[in-house]
């Protein structure tokens, strides 16, 4: 927790970095007069020296279809760009579709398993009697996809409505959410041990919570105008961190004698 603190309160001073290495890299005042000064003095060609160019004139068929090819190549842009325009987040409503069906294959996993078991074995406590390794592994699956999945599906959709990040990596985030929950169902579903698919599909997941929660961070900033917008934020939050990490583990309870 300490380490977090130290990373928001890092943060937090990103202006004043971002101050000094500017200070290194804007020229001094007396180069920016001197090339003010240059500017100023530039010399012009007299008009004897203009070219005259030789005009040319075309068909008024070719003119036409000019204009009318122009015509349709601005509907059609124009078109696209009121469509992009209303639909701003079709990159990832696209992705929020499938992780809806990949939710919808998990629990009809569940309900095949039990569809073939007593009514009586539906219940928790004695699902765990039984020990019923394939109805656990299936719930357990379920579990961890909805524990991940929310989240994840609001930041993506949150980045991809800011429109500040390339669409092109906000579709690459999403798929790399999916391709990592379809190997993590996959390995708890054959095994109830550490699979090849479960461990590959908990890193995917992960990379994809922080990525996207960087995406979203990233795109705040940018809206709001800069870092200098959100210090305070990250400093309050360095601080609440601290106060977590100090006072929050105190045991009040009355100690028994």
């Amino acid at each position: 927790m300490k380490y977090i603190a130290i990373l928001f309160l890092l943060i937090s001073c990103t202006p004043y970095y971002l101050s000094v290495v500017d200070a290194f890299i804007t020229p001094s005042s007396s180069s920016s007069l001197i090339t003010n000064s240059r500017r100023h003095h530039t010399s012009y060609l007299p008009r004897d020296t203009l070219v005259k160019k030789r005009m040319s004139w075309t068909s008024t068929t070719v003119t036409n279809n000019n204009a009318a090819n122009n015509l349709v190549a601005m509907s059609s842009t124009s078109a696209a760009a009121a469509a992009a325009a209303a639909l701003p987040i079709v990159t990832s409503t696209f992705w929020l579709g499938t992780y809806g069906l990949l939710q919808l294959t998990l629990w009809l996993k569940i309900m095949t398993i039990r569809s073939v078991q007593p009514s009586s074995t539906h219940q928790l406590q004695n699902l765990a009697a039984t020990q019923d390794i394939r109805n656990l592994r299936a719930t357990r699956a379920h579990g961890n996809y909805i524990e991940n999945a929310p989240i994840f599906s609001l930041l993506l959709l949150v980045v991809d409505a800011m429109n500040v990040i390339p669409k092109a990596l906000v579709n690459g985030l999403g798929g790399l959410f999916f391709f990592g929950r379809i190997f993590h169902m996959m390995g708890m579903w054959a095994y109830e041990g550490s699979t090849v698919g479960r461990m590959v599909g908990a890193l995917a997941t992960l990379v994809s919570l922080g990525i996207g929660s960087g995406m979203t961070i990233y795109s705040a900033v940018q809206v709001l105008g800069g870092w200098s917008c959100v210090q305070v934020k990250f400093g309050v939050i360095a601080l609440i961190v601290l106060l977590g990490n100090c006072f929050a583990g105190i045991n009040v309870e009355k100690k028994k004698e």
